[in-house]
């Protein structure tokens, strides 16, 4: 199997050991768990193959509406930036939803992907989006090491963000992904698998994982 190559630029175990890039199963919200929840494939499958890029240190930011602060260990303080309104014009664009400045935070990891890859970094899901909004974007395998500029929520005055806590979900993507068409109604090949579908489910008193997983198998599917 092909792998992505995740390190620092900066020789540190005690990131790698403790902070590394994280599969984003390991931070399902709460309410996934829950039974009805769990009787739904496709929200768990959804974070099968994401991994998180974690915070490695504590910070905290602190706003008011003219300026913007921030606290953490001296050392990374250099790994801070702001995009600043000047520059960005957040307000002509997200109104007050978000603070006028952009976040930045340039990480130490650096990477390698299999040829004709890409990585994608996105937002993280609802239990972390009411502090920081990352923009989402996609890089080839060029060398570039990791960084994220967020948004942050204006209607708090301290955001603090946790070592250990998610930051950004990243994404390893074959840049020969399967084109998406539509197609006319009648389609054979898209009615089938969803009759297939639509007629089992009741067979497995609607656990749709169940039968989501036997048709999976049935269909070759390495997911």
């Amino acid at each position: 199997m092909r792998a992505a190559k995740f390190t620092l630029k900066t020789e540190n175990d005690f990131i790698l050991k403790h902070y590394p890039i994280t599969p984003y199963t390991e931070f399902l919200h709460p309410f996934h768990l829950n039974e009805n929840v769990r009787r739904c494939p496709g929200m768990h499958e959804y974070y099968k193959h994401l991994y998180v890029l974690p915070m490695w240190f504590d910070l905290q930011i602190v706003m008011n509406e003219d300026s913007i602060g921030f606290n953490c260990d001296p050392y990374w303080e250099n790994w801070i930036d702001f995009h600043t309104e000047d520059l960005v014009k957040c307000r002509d664009y997200f109104g007050r939803t978000f603070y006028k400045d952009i976040l930045k935070i340039n990480t130490p990891w650096i990477y390698a992907l299999p040829e004709n890859n890409s990585l994608i970094q996105r937002a993280l899901e609802y239990n972390f989006a009411d502090r920081f909004y990352p923009f989402p974007g996609r890089v080839e395998g060029v060398g570039l090491d990791i960084t994220i500029p967020m948004l942050l929520n204006n209607s708090k005055q301290t955001i603090e963000i946790r070592a250990g806590e998610p930051l950004v979900v990243i994404e390893v993507h074959d840049n020969d992904s399967t084109k998406m068409i539509s197609v006319p109604y009648d389609n054979v090949e898209v009615l089938s698998r969803w009759k297939m579908w639509n007629s089992g489910k009741y067979s497995f008193n609607r656990d749709g994982v169940k039968l989501y997983n036997i048709l999976k198998k049935d269909n070759k599917s390495d997911i």
